[in-house]
C-alpha cells in the first residue's frame, strides 16, 4: 500500500505528526507514480519542498500536480534500465 509506504519513510525520517499528505494529494501521488518506490519518492519529495517552500502545513494535490509537471521529462523514461548493446 503506497500511503503506508509515503507514512513509513516519512516516520523514518523523523515525522513525528499527523497526516502530510491530503487524500486528494495521497490519491494523485499513488496514480502518478503507477504505484513505483522511486517514482512515489521524487514526486513526495517535491511536493514537500513546495509546501515547504510556500509555508503551508500539508500536501494538497496542487502540490503534487506541480511536481508531476516538473518531473514530466523524467518519468517518460522507461522504467527499467536497458542493457548496452554489447551486452546483449
Amino acid at each position: 500500500d503506497a500511503s503506508a509506504y509515503v507514512d513509513h519513510r516519512l516516520r523514518a525520517a523523523g515525522w513525528k505528526g499527523g497526516a502530510l499528505f491530503s487524500a486528494s494529494a495521497m490519491a494523485l501521488l499513488i496514480k502518478a507514480s503507477g504505484g513505483r518506490a522511486r517514482r512515489i519518492n521524487l514526486l513526495a519529495d517535491k511536493a514537500l519542498l513546495s509546501v515547504y517552500a510556500q509555508g503551508l502545513g500539508t500536501v494538497q494535490a496542487k502540490q503534487v500536480q506541480d511536481a508531476v509537471g516538473e518531473l514530466q521529462g523524467d518519468f517518460s523514461a522507461p522504467a527499467r534500465p536497458r542493457l548496452p548493446e554489447w551486452a546483449k
